[in-house]
């Protein structure tokens, strides 16, 4: 598969290569939904970029070498590579956490879609199966604080930035 914008090919290759890794924002919007986490890159170490989003919030993701630190990023996590745990469940080896809030869902029927605050503010949505729905855990109503999970190699770190990075060290203000 090739994308093509304004007459340029943006990425080619196979459909599920192109949905796990947009090369762009525009790539990623193209195939399917995606949550951008902008951040600023803090180091690097062995193919592992260390992206802070927030002072409280350090994300892993891989990546193929040339990025340097300072670098603002924006990382792209599908909705459905996202799980909700507890906040006092621990994340396994090999995947990112954050604390969010959840504020509000949508039951679409076999789908259900939860959009969650993180610590900076920044909303972004998870998307669950009917067998994977947080109502297991007793967790579903507004304000509840929860953890949220997805394995280092579902962050995909876009070519481009395209999310102002304005006082990323400064705390958050409400």
């Amino acid at each position: 598969v090739a994308v093509m914008r304004n007459g340029r090919i943006e990425q080619i290759g196979s459909p599920r290569a192109i949905y796990e890794k947009p090369e762009t924002r525009f790539v990623a919007n193209f195939i399917g939904q995606t949550n951008y986490l902008p951040g600023k890159v803090e180091k690097t170490d062995r193919g592992l970029a260390f992206i802070r989003l927030c002072p409280e919030v350090v994300v892993r993701a891989i990546h193929g070498g040339g990025l340097a630190v300072g670098a603002v990023v924006d990382v792209a996590v599908r909705p459905e590579s996202i799980v909700i745990v507890k906040p006092s469940a621990r994340a396994p080896i090999g995947w990112n956490s954050a604390v969010a809030a959840m504020e509000r869902c949508a039951f679409l029927g076999g789908l259900t879609i939860s959009y969650l605050r993180l610590q900076n503010g920044q909303v972004i949505s998870v998307s669950e199966t009917q067998n994977a729905r947080m109502e297991k855990v007793g967790l579903r109503k507004s304000g509840d604080t929860v953890q949220l999970i997805w394995p280092v190699e579902s962050s995909v770190i876009l070519h481009e930035a395209e999310s102002p990075m304005e006082n990323i060290d400064d705390p958050v203000q409400p």
